[in-house]
């Protein structure tokens, strides 16, 4: 019988990520100024570098040109963006401000006033470095992916030992055997689209073949500002709807999971 295991310990989150959309892209002079951003940091982040685009101009007798611009700026706590897929290890925070989104991914989550602290001050960080009266936030993101994996014969895999029978999953996932996937959406409010979840779980196959099979749930919620607020006059409003969205996902999660599970991820 398969035995369901959090991915990571003491909780079952692979990462969280806080994305701030503004109502504009990035100009230069903006970008000019996030060059400021990693003196700003004062060390905490490595490996700053700019986000270039990549294009090819034709021009009309059919010789081709490359082209490339800066769209933001990106830094990471490890030497390379992509270390863990060289030792097997990973940042534990990334920043990428790109065009109109300003993102932070959290990669080592422990618990959520440590994080949300931190995404605060990060935050503050780059809000300095910008002229924060002509910067207007347009709306905010949220996404947690939790990770299960199954070490165990998979040859009869029952669920009821992770999942609830909840509004979240349809009936038929039950007789569908080891490997399905499961994409759903819908707003908090049906006569308001201000607040939108996108809610994926899905059972695969681990490409490391480490483990059997990872489940995953990975949950998206977008809150739309109507007003869009400009930052200089609201700067608490980004970690004000954080907080707000992350208990809204708890409330998912916990539909979500049996209480066995709940309980070994601390979310009683």
């Amino acid at each position: 019988m398969a035995i369901f295991s959090p991915v990571r310990t003491p909780n079952a989150i692979d990462q969280c990520v806080f994305v701030v959309k503004l109502s504009q892209k990035i100009g230069e002079t903006h970008l000019e100024a996030l060059r400021q951003l990693e003196q700003a940091l004062d060390g905490e982040f490595i490996n700053f570098h700019e986000v270039k685009l990549q294009g090819i101009v034709i021009s009309p007798d059919g010789a081709n040109t490359q082209e490339s611009r800066t769209i933001g700026v990106e830094c990471h706590t490890t030497v390379h963006p992509q270390q863990h897929l060289i030792n097997n290890e990973r940042s534990d925070w990334v920043i990428r401000i790109v065009e109109e989104s300003i993102q932070i991914n959290c990669l080592n989550y422990t618990n959520w006033a440590e994080s949300i602290e931190y995404v605060d001050n990060l935050l503050a960080k780059v809000f300095k470095c910008l002229p924060t009266d002509e910067i207007i936030i347009s709306s905010i993101h949220f996404q947690v992916n939790d990770s299960f994996v199954v070490q165990d014969s998979i040859e009869k895999i029952d669920f009821s030992q992770l999942f609830n029978q909840s509004k979240y999953l349809p009936k038929n996932v039950w007789d569908a055997g080891s490997l399905w996937h499961v994409n759903s959406g819908w707003f908090d409010d049906p006569e308001d689209n201000k607040a939108l979840n996108v809610l994926n779980i899905s059972v695969r196959k681990d490409v490391t073949e480490k483990v059997k099979l990872m489940v995953l749930i990975e949950h998206l919620q977008q809150i739309t500002l109507d007003p869009m607020t400009i930052v200089e006059n609201n700067k608490d409003a980004p970690i004000s709807i954080f907080n707000h969205l992350h208990d809204k996902n708890k409330s998912v999660v916990k539909e979500l999971l049996t209480s066995d599970i709940k309980n070994k991820i601390g979310l009683s």
